[in-house]
């Protein structure tokens, strides 16, 4: 028993020991995992506002290229004006669709986050709920401790001690 009673305080120790590096690991996992998934976010806001810093230049310069054309007086500077104006209206399409990817790249990256957040939860969640676990499932050693003292008294009352030297012959009980 006193075998079993250190062999099982050791075993202990080991899940113990196991589970607190299981919770660390799920702790740093979280804080890299959030870590890129934020650096995600940030590089996506920048894609973002970079697309729409280009929207908002193309719609001055079309502003600017449609008041020269309505101030110019000569029909090939209209024309020229024209062709310029066809030129910035295409790449405000263009700018105008890379926008809304931007605008969904920032959106899943958002959303990478939140599911990055709550997977890393659920992992440090089940970690701490392991630890708590071994502290209350923890077979109760007292009762194995109280068997092995019971079970030497009785083995102290088994040994038979004499007043005087000699061989028992006889016990009566």
């Amino acid at each position: 028993l006193e075998k079993s009673l250190s062999n099982a305080a050791a075993l202990k120790q080991n899940e113990n020991s196991q589970n607190q590096r299981t919770l660390e690991r799920a702790k740093e996992d979280q804080k890299t995992q959030l870590a890129q998934a934020n650096d995600s976010i940030n590089s996506a806001e920048a894609a973002y506002t970079a697309a729409q810093n280009t929207v908002n230049s193309l719609n001055n310069q079309i502003k600017t290229v449609s008041d020269q054309i309505n101030a110019a007086s000569d029909e090939d500077a209209k024309a020229d004006l024209q062709s310029k104006l066809s030129d910035l209206q295409d790449q405000l399409s263009s700018a105008k669709s890379d926008l809304t990817s931007a605008d969904s790249a920032r959106k899943e990256a958002k959303n990478n986050y939140t599911s990055v957040k709550s997977s890393t939860d659920d992992a440090i969640y089940s970690a701490q709920n392991s630890i708590d676990s071994a502290k209350y499932n923890q077979t109760d050693d007292s009762d194995t401790q109280t068997q092995l003292d019971q079970l030497k008294k009785q083995l102290e009352d088994c040994t038979i001690t004499s007043k005087s030297e000699g061989i028992v012959t006889a016990v009566n009980i």
